[in-house]
């Protein structure tokens, strides 16, 4: 009774946000306010259905449940909004799948479905004309690789693992509209791409990051409009046939077993390519004088770009030097004349007494590559946790190295 004297004084609202309240289990019948054109329950961590009344809001142009943890389906009445725009389901980690006549939405230009547990797109997405962008990446396992920590130390296990998306609906490669498409760490592999994507003419962006492919769909060169595509962090990829012809950057990066690139001639737009970092191995000699276990620290800090990584490893008690050594790519690159500051250290039981890093740069001409370059970077220890860097060049190739990496 309340709720129905309520919505009757607001006939005429447009705007209704309801996000962070965490106890509400279900939605309220909309029918009292035909008019709204927003309506945010994002952060509604108890919301676990919505009221099918919700298909009554004809000029609703953006719905935002983001972060609504325990929403596992949306009512099909939702496929009747037929003026919205703009749908967030980023961080619903139970919603399994999407209404199958989700593509009745026929305005929906952006659909936001990061960190879901969807692992099938309906046919009917192929009817959303006006799609312009679509995110389904899988966060939980691109937030695990952003932890310093996690492509160095494959002994860590994690509980969690991402959903794969089985296949994508041959529909998706009639999106002639769509300007950028995230499908990072959904586990796709070369068979998942659509065999024909030449209708999708105005697709700039690509992402396609921690996925399994092993040689990248050929599919892919058909995509003249195609601009910037990510790759990185494809630990299984081993060729790449074909590149789109007018792409202007690509990011090929942590791609272990990429064996090499086409013939790039034909790029007559490529701004930038960064299929292999620097890699790197550090070491640290040290002694835990204390009566626990302790844990190192190494971070880097690239002060040019004002970014930092952090490695760390825990070590039992011991009374003797013992050395850590550790090999890896880094997680972020380093550009010509960048600036590093390198520290090591960790509890306060624990004597660092000497530690250093290499750093190998993989050369992409064959001339280049027969005399392979590298830096050597030695540290003396200052003070606890701290590091001064002297550098000396191990390779004959010093000039060319030392115009790509500056250390200080």
């Amino acid at each position: 009774m309340f709720a129905t004297v309520f919505w009757q004084f607001l006939t005429n609202l447009k705007s209704l946000n309801l996000s962070n309240s965490k106890f509400l289990r279900t939605t309220p019948d909309f029918s009292g306010v035909p008019k709204l054109d927003e309506l945010s329950l994002r952060f509604c961590s108890g919301l676990i259905e919505l009221d099918p009344s919700i298909g009554h809001l004809g000029k609703l142009t953006e719905l935002n449940l983001g972060h609504c943890e325990n929403l596992k389906s949306l009512p099909k009445s939702i496929c009747g909004l037929s003026l919205l725009e703009r749908l967030y389901l980023d961080e619903c980690s139970n919603l399994e799948k999407l209404p199958e006549e989700v593509g009745k939405i026929e305005s929906l230009q952006e659909l936001y479905a990061t960190g879901t547990a969807i692992t099938q797109l309906p046919d009917s997405i192929g009817l959303l004309k006006k799609l312009k962008q679509v995110s389904l990446a899988q966060s939980n396992k691109r937030d695990m690789k952003a932890k310093p920590w996690f492509s160095f130390f494959p002994f860590q296990i994690f509980s969690q693992t991402p959903t794969a998306i089985k296949f994508l609906p041959p529909t998706v490669s009639t999106l002639s509209s769509i300007k950028d498409m995230d499908l990072s760490d959904r586990d796709l592999s070369d068979t998942d791409i659509p065999y024909d994507l030449s209708q999708l003419s105005s697709l700039r962006y690509l992402h396609l990051n921690g996925n399994n492919f092993v040689s990248l769909p050929s599919s892919l060169s058909q995509l003249c409009g195609l601009q910037h595509l990510w790759l990185n962090d494809c630990k299984f990829l081993q060729s790449i046939m074909e590149f789109p012809p007018n792409l202007r950057t690509l990011d090929a990066s942590n791609c272990p077993l990429l064996e090499g690139l086409p013939n790039l001639s034909n790029l007559k737009h490529l701004e930038c390519i960064e299929p292999d970092y620097l890699e790197m191995t550090y070491w640290v000699d040290y002694v835990n004088e204390g009566k626990h276990d302790v844990t190192l620290q190494v971070i880097i800090k690239n002060k040019t770009n004002d970014t930092e990584w952090t490695y760390e490893a825990n070590f039992f008690r011991t009374f003797e030097v013992n050395s850590w050594v550790s090999n890896g790519p880094q997680p972020y690159p380093i550009r010509c004349g960048d600036k590093i500051e390198v520290y090591a250290g960790g509890d306060e039981d624990l004597k660092v007494e000497k530690c250093g890093i290499h750093l190998a740069y993989k050369q992409h001409s064959q001339s280049m590559m027969e005399t392979e370059s590298k830096i050597l970077v030695d540290f003396i220890p200052q003070k606890r946790g701290h590091v001064a860097v002297q550098t000396s060049n191990k390779s004959s190739n010093e000039n060319k190295l030392s115009k790509r990496l500056k250390l200080e």
